[in-house]
């Protein structure tokens, strides 16, 4: 496992050959740039730590959908099979600017949608590592990187994250900077990370959050809320009680001990239980995904159908026959949506729910349903998948935890205590990759 290192060409060195070892399995990469990632930890190690930025020895793979300067990015296409964009991503920039080393492009379902990619799950290469960001989580759970960047629409950052055993994080909308991102749907899309604790996500977003010029939904990140030292007993917790019955038996049952083991530490836990606003939401989103995703393919679609994957080719044609009525009621209900999660932050500090459904699928036809992030990534709210805990077949299990918008240290000071408290990096996560 890439451990974390004073020296930059050391982390370069060990995720070189960890690469090697564990990549022709997992799949992970879709491009390794060995010589560049050399020749940029050796530029930023000769800097020094003093002056070589916050991600001084960190080790980062870029998922396929985010544009690289000097690096192949494809979008998952053949379509786009050799693609050279001229520049890197904002977010891209930003990262190398704070010190971080790309080591190469991980892999994106096609689009970032639902189309299956290559990809194994580092605990069982029989089970799905969850999409769009298969091969960011998947390259984070076994050791490969550091920390990677990933892409959310509905469930992209923190289902694989959950499948994979790794954490995931995304940002509240407009913190971090989309330029240079291939748009899956303006509306939702958000950029995310992935890394192997909470303490790893603090440096990578003090590092790009901020104004990006070329994105207008960016946001002059808000200035950090004095925030007292965390106190457990004064934590008040909302499980999101509507997820839980979607969820499998096992992975309910790891949310409701998640709950357990914060109470005994002090913490206020509570049921919490949405209108029925809640459930007009999860359509609302699909409508939302569908229809803008015709819009962005529009041109490209027509002009290459046949190289079009099976799954986004009907997603596409769904959101062609979308009415402007029924794109319309879709935002006016994720606007009572929206209010409504807001509304329940006047009771509580955080929301507590499954990651995912449950374990990840031993399926290479799936990359899993997505229902578990819509809530968040609808009402525009940060959020985070944790591992929790083992499945009886030895796979992981996440939890999610929703916070208020814009009020994303918070939510990673409770994480960081969650982390603590279940402790998930007692166990050998890396059993299933030797």
């Amino acid at each position: 496992m890439t451990t974390v290192t004073a020296s930059p060409v050391a982390a370069v060195e060990e995720a070189l050959e960890r690469i090697d070892a564990r990549d022709p399995e997992i799949r992970a990469f879709v491009h390794v740039d060995a010589a560049g990632a050399r020749r940029h930890a050796a530029a930023i190690e000769r800097r020094g730590r003093e002056r070589g930025g916050p991600l001084f020895g960190y080790t980062i793979g870029v998922k396929d959908l985010i544009d690289t300067g000097d690096m192949p990015t494809s979008y998952g296409s053949p379509i786009f099979a050799g693609h050279r964009p001229d520049r890197d991503a904002h977010v891209v920039r930003r990262i190398r600017q704070a010190g971080a080393v790309v080591v190469g492009k991980t892999v994106t379902t096609e689009f970032a949608t639902f189309d299956p990619p290559p990809t194994r799950n580092p605990w069982d290469p029989a089970c799905t590592p969850g999409g769009s960001s298969s091969g960011s989580a998947a390259a984070v759970a076994a050791g490969m990187v550091r920390a990677a960047l990933g892409t959310q629409t509905a469930g992209s950052v923190l289902r694989p994250a959950s499948y994979c055993g790794a954490v995931g994080f995304m940002p509240s909308p407009g913190w971090i900077g989309r330029t240079g991102i291939f748009e899956c749907a303006r509306s939702l899309d958000r950029v995310g990370f992935l890394a192997r604790t909470v303490d790893d996500l603090v440096p990578l977003l003090a590092a790009t959050a901020g104004v990006d010029p070329g994105d207008p939904a960016s946001i002059r990140r808000p200035r950090a809320r004095p925030r007292p030292a965390l106190a457990p007993d004064r934590l008040r917790v909302g499980v999101l009680a509507p997820l839980l019955d979607r969820a499998t038996p096992a992975m309910a049952a790891t949310v409701r001990g998640t709950g357990e083991r914060l109470a005994a530490h002090g913490a206020d836990v509570r049921s919490t239980q949405p209108s029925e606003t809640f459930e007009a939401g999860f359509a609302a989103l699909h409508t939302l995904m569908r229809a803008e995703m015709a819009a962005v393919h529009e041109v490209l679609y027509r002009n290459h159908r046949g190289s079009y994957g099976p799954r986004i080719a009907s997603i596409i044609d769904a959101g062609r026959r979308i009415r402007a009525s029924e794109y319309i009621s879709a935002q006016e209900t994720r606007r009572r949506f929206r209010a409504e999660l807001d509304g329940l932050f006047d009771d509580v500090d955080v929301l507590l729910a499954p990651a995912a459904v449950g374990a990840a699928e031993r399926s290479h036809e799936t990359v899993g349903d997505p229902v578990m992030n819509i809530p968040a990534t609808l009402a525009g709210l940060p959020a985070l998948a944790l591992p929790a805990e083992l499945s009886d077949d030895g796979l992981p299990l996440g939890v999610q935890l929703i916070g208020r918008r814009d009020d994303d240290h918070r939510l990673l000071d409770v994480a960081r205590w969650l982390e603590d408290v279940v402790d998930f990096r007692s166990m050998p996560p890396l059993a299933r990759a030797g």
